[in-house]
């Protein structure tokens, strides 16, 4: 069984960045992967990229998929360094970061499998995009309410059915809230959906695969804004895994500290 688990950090500009993924009790093999940026890149101009990605259904090709969306997904976009707006770089990477797993589906003559989920979170001073594909998550932890924001809408059949009318947001979902509709790699045309938002001073970024999205929000809020992204993201990857265990659990913590 796969037991390594990561923990990365970095501190570009006046943010504070943290990752951590651990493969849980369960799983084999660990098929989420996470990104922040390069060292060296131009994040005070281009912005700090962070990156999820959760290998779908343990389908065989998942682990090298997610991984593989997370490497490009940085090196794409900080290698685009023109004058387009933010919203449509970020977009271009990650229609970029599609392209590539379809590339690396044909010549690998693959058929099915090479799938991941990926939410990708673009951070410019106050200014905050968020692309997603799949069922992974972004969440704004807010300091002065204590209150967490969910920042995008799982693809998922779910989400499909309570927009229909079908379901509520409350009904059991049953394996429709597993089943996700767009994924990386599915098709060579990538839906992605991008939002925006702004944050302030003292606020935290949360991104997490789905291994991570029981954990109950008021523990999740209390947690991440008591400690260091460091400290927060392993602490939340472990309490995740100590509810349940069954799934990998990544997360991604970026902070904007409130300077003395």
């Amino acid at each position: 069984m796969e037991t390594t688990k990561r923990l990365e950090t970095h501190s570009p500009s006046a943010l504070q960045l943290a990752c951590y993924t651990d493969p849980g009790r369960v799983r084999t093999r660990n098929e989420d992967a996470c990104s922040l940026p390069p060292r060296g890149a131009d994040v005070s101009r281009l912005g700090a990229l962070l990156g999820v990605a959760d290998g779908v259904g343990g389908l065989s090709g998942g682990q090298a998929a997610s991984q593989q969306a997370v490497t490009h997904l940085q090196a794409l976009y900080y290698a685009n360094a023109g004058q387009g707006h933010p919203a449509d770089r970020l977009r271009e990477a990650v229609e970029g970061v599609n392209a590539l797993n379809r590339l690396t589906q044909r010549r690998n003559g693959l058929t099915s499998g090479y799938l991941t989920t990926l939410i990708a979170v673009l951070v410019l001073n106050e200014h905050v995009w968020v692309a997603n594909v799949g069922d992974s998550r972004a969440y704004l932890i807010q300091s002065q309410s204590n209150q967490r924001r969910q920042l995008n809408e799982d693809h998922s059949s779910h989400v499909r059915l309570v927009k229909a009318g079908i379901l509520t947001a409350q009904d059991d979902p049953g394996d429709s809230k597993r089943t996700i509709t767009h994924a990386i790699g599915l098709s060579d045309q990538c839906q992605v959906d991008i939002y925006h938002y702004t944050w302030e001073p003292g606020d935290t970024l949360v991104l997490c695969s789905d291994g991570l999205t029981a954990l109950p929000e008021k523990e999740m809020v209390k947690t991440t804004l008591s400690a260091h992204p460091s400290l927060a993201a392993k602490a939340l990857v472990e309490r995740a895994i100590q509810l349940d265990g069954s799934d990998n659990a990544t997360t991604v913590v970026a902070r904007w500290p409130v300077q003395p």
